[in-house]
């Protein structure tokens, strides 16, 4: 992983000799800190200096490293009028605190700053903790790993044509071919459908018109003045929570009506579950089994 090489390489640059020693001063800061704010009464808690923790470090070293004394107190006195300066833009002050020790003041004092040293070395660690490794190959599955099948608009011809138009009510509607079961058997169909889209106030009082050879469309956004854009292509997903139905551990029961003119959803149900019978969606008839498979 890239991440992880650059981590690698930022500590062999960096995290070298005496810094060492510093470093693992502030990790034993850390684990104390860490053992108070479990016992809060929120629960465990791993606390680590981040530039939330450090904010305004910078700035607030150069003071100390100019002050007239090394005294903690006045290192002290000098933070916490910094910190009513900045307000919420402020670290956080037992860190500080700790740092004006005169026994910790030689992790920050001489150069390079291990403090800010670690922030940065916690920030690459945390962003390598959460990153995944980067897949070299995924091979498609409808469920685990869908593909959304694109379709191109008005002017572009790489991929199968969909196109958006509106009726006499001002309807949205959305044109497509797609492969569909023919009658009496299993075999798939190239036929043209039409889908009703469904209204948003993000896109209202529409007017297509072409530009070039690009379709465009002219409409009005809630809040918003009159907008225009060039459709281009578009993703046509399937609702995965139907697609991961196949998972369960049942039976897919295909439905037909008697009177032969609708089909009937499928249904999924327990593997044993008795469903000959059923209410028809079209006609409101009975329906009947015709087929049914094991989900895997």
């Amino acid at each position: 992983m890239r991440r992880t090489g650059i981590l690698t390489k930022f500590r062999a640059d960096h995290v070298t000799g005496v810094v060492v020693t510093k470093i693992d001063a502030l990790r034993d800061f850390e684990r104390e800190r860490s053992a108070h704010l479990s016992t809060l009464g929120l629960g465990a808690s791993k606390y680590l200096l981040m530039r939330r923790q450090l904010r305004n470090w910078p700035d607030l070293r150069e003071r100390w490293l100019k002050a007239s004394s090394s005294d903690p107190d006045h290192l002290l006195k000098i933070a916490k009028t910094e910190q009513a300066r900045l307000r919420g833009r402020f670290g956080d002050p037992a860190v500080f605190a700790w740092l004006a020790a005169a026994a910790n003041q030689h992790i920050w004092r001489a150069e390079p700053d291990a403090v800010s040293l670690l922030t940065l070395l916690n920030a690459m660690e945390a962003l390598v903790k959460c990153s995944r490794e980067t897949a070299l190959m995924t091979l498609p599955d409808p469920v685990a790993h869908p593909r959304a099948v694109q379709w191109s608009a008005v002017g572009d011809n790489n991929l199968r044509p969909y196109r958006i138009s509106a009726n006499d009510r001002g309807e949205c509607r959305a044109q497509l071919r797609l492969l569909v079961p023919r009658e009496g058997d299993s075999l798939l169909v190239d036929q043209e459908r039409t889908f009703k889209l469904a209204p948003s106030k993000q896109f209202e009082a529409r007017v297509f018109t072409m530009r070039g050879k690009k379709a465009a469309v002219t409409f009005k956004a809630t809040g918003q003045d009159t907008l225009v854009g060039v459709i281009g292509s578009a993703d046509l997903q399937l609702d995965r929570k139907h697609m991961e139905h196949r998972l369960n551990p049942g039976c897919l029961f295909l439905m037909v009506c008697e009177c032969e003119s609708h089909r009937v959803p499928p249904r999924f149900c327990d593997r044993y579950a008795d469903v000959s019978m059923g209410n028809c969606h079209g006609c409101g008839g009975i329906s009947k089994q015709i087929e049914h498979r094991i989900c895997p």
